[in-house]
């Protein structure tokens, strides 16, 4: 984030932050990719639909409008996260907790709390085995 940056330098900002060409996001938002530039070049303002379905795809309107950060806006596969955890019930909750926080420090390169075990899929079988770490 630049300090004194129009609402159009933001949204360029917001489109490259979410992996998205000018073509992509015109799509996306149901506007042309012309629209779009006009946009990003502060010549001319998005409509609400417009800040709704790119809300959608992830971006920070808020951000966008305000110039300071939300910390609350999710992406889609967030959003769809959060959701299914929510579903789940305190003990599953608890499982999938332990097996992200065993990634993770997987993937870090340090070892997950004794007695973690990490659920990993074998390619074909369908189904995951339940290794301890």
């Amino acid at each position: 984030m630049i300090a004194n940056q129009t609402f159009g330098q933001r949204l360029r900002e917001e489109r490259k932050r979410l992996g998205l060409s000018q073509a992509q996001c015109a799509e996306l938002c149901g506007i042309i990719e012309k629209t779009q530039g006009l946009y990003e070049s502060s010549v001319r303002r998005p409509d609400t639909d417009y800040l709704e379905a790119f809300a959608k795809a992830g971006a920070d309107v808020s951000y966008l409008i305000t110039g300071k950060a939300c910390s609350t806006a999710l992406t889609e596969e967030e959003r769809s996260l959060l959701g299914l955890f929510r579903q789940m019930d305190t003990g599953f909750r608890e499982i999938f907790l332990g097996d992200a926080d065993a990634a993770v420090k997987t993937l870090q390169g340090s070892a997950p709390a004794a007695g973690r075990s990490l659920r990993t899929a074998r390619p074909g079988a369908g189904h995951a085995d339940r290794t301890t770490i």
